[in-house]
């Protein structure tokens, strides 16, 4: 053998003839070892199977690690224990990376936490169920509280997405997934409410709400709201509430002079021709005053009528048998009488008749004519609006309301 450096993969103590090879799980990659400790122990994450090497013999196998300063002489050092993997090539075993999990030793990768699950720990193994109130998409660390508006129903777990969390049922609020309550009063909660006192704007649509939206906001005016309204309640007829935020029917006050109010409808309106609104709270209006039919005798063409007075008295010629009139032209008074237009037609006097409609005073009943006669109504019970004529051989001169008997020709 030649004289020279120690050879690499070996070590030469002084006066050696014959290099000494390093041991199994040792390298030398230099010339020149001159003792056992010139021998580096083999790279963390490779193996060093043989003796006299100057390189590793591979990798540490997936699902194994080879730690620093062990000197593995397999590829299968160490098993990758539960909650860790191993890719090829591992110094050590390396914890699953949070929302991941491995239940299994000897592996090279590590699980994302499934759909409805979470993994807190990734060294402790197995996934916990996504607990109430919250959802866990895959590879979920910690639970994720169901957002503010929405809940779950008691012992409901396993939700994969918010998506599966209720939209707050109406006249609650909803955080954290839970039902906090009942809406305050003055408010409407229809649904996915998340406050006491929703700030959003007033409820217009109360048939279509989508989820993640915060169906919910001020009583509508024309309406009021008791804590935990469902529904909201319209006020009566003959109240209004013109602003939002009623939250009791006391909020709906009665409705002015001059004025109609309709049930939940937060806008006046004139009171309407043929009524006086005024306002007054007594037995007729059971305790809601509202439009009045203007009484017999007279009419209102117009609206807006505040009192009994402003209904107008019906003319002379007329008679306004009916209540809430607005016009009094189809009214007159009836053939064989004559009308004031404040009461009762009176009927023509006896002599006298009327044929057309409208009288509006005794003098346009007419005279008997020659020849015919009217009776006493009141004795009769029947208008004259004709001259009864007389019977033959008897004479009836104008103006006569006898029986024609006492007529006699000569």
């Amino acid at each position: 053998m030649r004289n020279g450096p120690c050879p690499q993969g070996h070590f030469c103590p002084s006066g050696t003839l014959t290099p000494l090879p390093c041991p199994a799980g040792s390298i030398r990659n230099l010339t020149g070892g001159y003792s056992i400790d010139s021998c580096l122990p083999c790279p963390a994450g490779y193996y060093c199977a043989s003796e006299g090497l100057n390189a590793p013999s591979g990798p540490c196998s997936a699902g194994f690690y080879c730690p620093a300063d062990f000197s593995s002489t397999t590829p299968h050092a160490f098993l990758c224990p539960k909650g860790h993997y191993c890719p090829l090539g591992s110094p050590v075993a390396l914890p699953c990376p949070t929302g991941q999990y491995q239940p299994s030793p000897g592996s090279e990768i590590c699980i994302p936490c499934r759909p409805g699950f979470y993994c807190e720990e990734s060294i402790a193994g197995d996934p916990s169920p996504c607990p109430s109130h919250s959802y866990c998409p895959a590879g979920t660390m910690v639970p994720q509280p169901c957002p503010n508006g929405t809940y779950t129903l008691p012992g409901v777990e396993g939700l994969q997405n918010e998506r599966e969390c209720l939209a707050c049922p109406p006249g609650k609020f909803c955080r954290g997934g839970q039902i906090r309550g009942l809406c305050a009063a003055g408010y409407l909660c229809i649904s996915g409410s998340s406050d006491l006192t929703p700030r959003g704007p007033v409820m217009t649509n109360t048939t279509h709400c989508e989820w993640g939206v915060q169906c919910a906001g001020p009583c509508p005016a024309g309406f009021y709201c008791p804590k935990g309204t469902e529904k909201p309640q319209a006020c009566p007829v003959n109240t209004i509430k013109e602003i939002p935020g009623g939250s009791s029917i006391h909020d709906c006050l009665p409705c002015p002079p001059r004025h109609w109010c309709k049930e939940g409808d937060p806008e006046l309106y004139m009171c309407p021709e043929g009524h006086y609104c005024d306002g007054i709270i007594d037995y007729e209006s059971e305790g809601r005053p509202g439009p009045r039919k203007c009484p017999r005798f007279t009419y209102r063409p117009t609206s807006g009528a505040g009192s009994k007075g402003d209904c107008l008295q019906c003319p002379a010629g007329t008679f306004c048998n009916a209540i809430g009139l607005t016009d009094f032209s189809s009214f007159p008074c009836p053939p064989g009488y004559w009308c004031s237009g404040t009461g009762l037609p009176v009927l023509c006097p006896a002599g006298t008749f009327r044929t057309q409609p409208g009288a509006n005073a005794s003098s346009q009943c007419q005279l008997c004519g020659a020849g015919t006669y009217c009776p006493d109504p009141r004795l009769t019970g029947q208008p004259n609006t004709v001259g009864i004529p007389c019977r033959a051989s008897y004479q009836c001169p104008i103006g006569g309301y006898r029986d024609a008997l006492f007529y006699i020709c000569i």
